[in-house]
């Protein structure tokens, strides 16, 4: 009896630590289920907050990028003026950068292509701002942003740049690197020679493929040529000159040039009053 009741007892005994021993591995595997479920959970979180993220800073670059764009554009403009009017030495400052985040900013600038990045970085070397590319951006090397300047205009504005004293607003003679940056950075689209006439409808200057045919305002062709280096390169040009300090007369030189060589001059007077 004693026997049996022992043997009951042990049964039982057995029989609840097998349950509990059962009961433990389930709460262990639930907890592991519901840890698995959390970590989960952070994991989705943490992706969301780092798309949320790169969103956000892609928002703040594209803003950036439209701001860097206004303030170049602007600045453009600005030395166009100068430049035109013979009145570089005057020029202090391009105005006040204004940035929502000056680091999207320089995100910005870094994710452009090689060309244009070089390009703005050079542009902004020229200017002194109060911090990294925000406030007033005075001119510190007037030499060095000149160059910068005739590097986005087309070839031949810089050799008849008088001709245009009445001629297309600027945004006409802005060649296609700057233009590429424009885009970069503004998201928008522009067009090669754009509005490139003067007042009275006469065309300024056509091209095909590298060879610019220039006009002053009266349809007298100036130029036709292709250039390299800021400098004629294959063609003609037509220039006025400005040394013989005679009312009555002006006088053209008509250059040709072979592969960068002049080969051939030729003089060309005009008289200035009508018969």
């Amino acid at each position: 009896m004693i026997i049996a009741c022992l043997i009951v007892a042990v049964i039982v005994i057995a029989a609840i630590f097998l349950l509990y021993k059962k009961n433990a591995e389930e709460k262990r595997a639930e907890e592991e289920r519901l840890r698995k479920i959390a970590e989960e959970e952070e994991r989705q979180r943490q992706i969301a907050l780092e798309i949320e993220a790169k969103k956000a800073a892609r928002k703040a670059e594209i803003e950036a990028g439209k701001e860097l764009y206004h303030y170049l554009n602007q600045s453009i403009k600005t030395m166009f003026y100068h430049y035109r009017t013979e009145q570089w030495d005057t020029m202090e400052s391009l105005g006040t950068m204004e940035l929502k985040d000056c680091e999207a900013a320089l995100r910005c600038i870094e994710k452009l292509s090689s060309g244009s990045k070089t390009l703005v970085k050079r542009f902004y070397s020229c200017l002194d701002f109060e911090q990294n590319l925000e406030g007033e951006g005075k001119v510190i090397d007037a030499e060095s942003l000149k160059s910068v300047f005739e590097d986005v205009m087309l070839p031949f504005f810089p050799l008849y740049y008088k001709e245009f004293s009445n001629g297309p607003r600027y945004i006409s003679f802005l060649n296609q690197q700057i233009l590429k940056v424009f885009t970069q950075l503004s998201g928008k689209k522009f067009r090669l020679g754009y509005k490139n006439r003067y007042q009275n409808g006469q065309i300024a200057f056509e091209w095909t493929d590298h060879v610019y045919r220039v006009f002053d305002m009266n349809g007298k062709k100036l130029c036709e040529a292709s250039f390299e280096n800021k400098a004629v390169k294959d063609g003609y040009v037509i220039v006025k000159d400005d040394a013989t300090g005679d009312d009555l007369w002006k006088v053209y030189k008509k250059e040709t040039f072979k592969d960068g060589v002049l080969i051939d001059e030729d003089i060309h007077y005009m008289y200035t009053r009508s018969i």
